[in-house]
């Protein structure tokens, strides 16, 4: 029997494994920080202009 580091260091579907892993762990840096530079730059948005962010209509 052959261990699972063995498994995954030396087979083709082991190294599918891995590369699936780095590219979700990839992915999840990615929105993280995707979504903090989306939102900084929207509190920088409305905070410049004075409106309520929570109202995003205009009157009239």
């Amino acid at each position: 029997m052959q261990s699972p580091w063995t498994n995954l260091l030396t087979t083709d579907y082991g190294w599918m494994t891995v590369a699936v892993f780095v590219f979700m762990l990839g992915m999840g840096v990615f929105f993280v920080l995707f979504f903090r530079r989306r939102i900084r730059d929207e509190e920088a948005g409305t905070r410049g202009k004075g409106s309520d962010p929570m109202n995003p209509h205009r009157p009239g």
